[in-house]
């Protein structure tokens, strides 16, 4: 693993869509957003991701989209706990 991802921390994962991948689906769609804190800065990386199922669901590919915010201290965690940043994941 590189540095980032030892000190990166997943504090999220929504699903924004789906279309397909049903039970008699042979292709699917799912745009979703991951969020991670890498110390005080939230990364979000967004993808709509297509599969197709041979006879597993395989992952196809997609395009990711990656923005990154810095975040005060005092700002609430993204993690949705209701502490602020200082006193959650930067504690």
């Amino acid at each position: 693993l590189t540095r980032a991802a030892r000190e990166s921390v997943w504090v999220g994962l929504t699903v924004l869509s789906a279309s397909a991948g049903g039970e008699g689906d042979q292709r699917g769609e799912v745009e979703f957003e991951a969020r991670c804190l890498e110390g005080a800065t939230l990364v979000r990386l967004r993808e709509r991701s297509r599969f197709r199922r041979a006879p597993a669901w395989r992952y196809e590919g997609g395009t990711p989209s990656v923005t990154c915010e810095k975040l005060e201290r005092n700002a609430p965690c993204p993690c949705g706990s209701g502490l602020k940043l200082k006193k959650c994941h930067l504690g």
